[in-house]
């Protein structure tokens, strides 16, 4: 009977650890709400690679506390990170969410004779659009890759026996336009509440006699462009200008 509890206890508590997950709660911006701001790693369970976000102002999440890295030595080295981080964002009333950015940095190291090595970095956020002008709509699902620079890939034997550098990448999301991009058919001018998933992996890979290293340092946090909804009044204000507009032309 004990060696069957201990057993359950070793499950629950892997299992526990398996899906450890951070959860940082909601922030509150001028514009936009951030709610319900989560992460989760699957290669790195229980660590906090993003860490909790700061609130400095405006409508931006700040990530400060990162701890991305990724690794390998010698023959048969292989290292991936894979964290995720995602939430809710919710425009308040009389705003839309125009624009989602995100920016990180960081540098690689490849060094060794004879044999390759390589690092590489990609990111990807999953854009679901719930609400148009304050509306619920049925969920429309997108994703956008991030764009490095001067590239997202390294290989040793470009530069033998030592190459290193800094990267750059910069994650745009257009709400509406990657919607029409996507395809989907809608009524309405702009989305005002949406979640999203952000995928960033690092992986380093080595053979005999190589190392390989690569590291996420900073970022320029999880930004949102809002535009305001003019009041009705200010709609009706606007539509009686166009008419003075149009009588002036006759």
């Amino acid at each position: 009977m004990k060696k069957r509890l201990f057993v359950l206890a070793c499950l629950m508590a892997m299992s526990s650890f398996a899906s450890a997950i951070f959860e940082y709660g909601d922030f509150m911006g001028v514009n936009v709400k951030f709610t319900g701001i989560w992460e989760d790693s699957s290669t790195d369970p229980g660590v906090a690679l993003y860490g909790a976000p700061t609130y400095n102002g405006g409508d931006t999440l700040d990530f400060d506390n990162l701890f991305f890295g990724a690794s390998a030595t010698g023959a048969g080295g292989n290292d991936t990170v894979d964290g995720t981080l995602g939430g809710k964002i919710e425009a308040k009333q009389n705003h839309t969410i125009g624009i989602i950015k995100f920016e990180e940095y960081g540098d690689f190291t490849l060094s060794g004779f004879s044999n390759e090595a390589y690092v590489s970095v990609t990111n990807t956020i999953f854009i679901k659009v719930k609400e148009i002008d304050h509306l619920n709509v049925d969920d429309m699902t997108f994703s956008v890759d991030m764009v490095f620079t001067p590239d997202n890939s390294w290989l040793l034997s470009d530069d033998y026996p030592h190459r290193q550098g800094d990267w750059g990448g910069v994650l745009y999301v257009d709400i509406m336009q990657g919607l029409v991009d996507a395809d989907y058919t809608f009524t309405g001018t702009a989305a005002t509440e949406v979640d999203f998933t952000m995928d960033n992996v690092l992986t380093a890979i080595s053979q005999d006699g190589t190392t390989a290293i690569i590291n996420k340092k900073e970022s320029d946090g999880l930004k949102v462009t809002s535009t305001e909804i003019p009041e009705p009044a200010t709609m009706a204000l606007l539509g009686l200008g166009g008419l003075v507009l149009l009588r002036r032309k006759k």
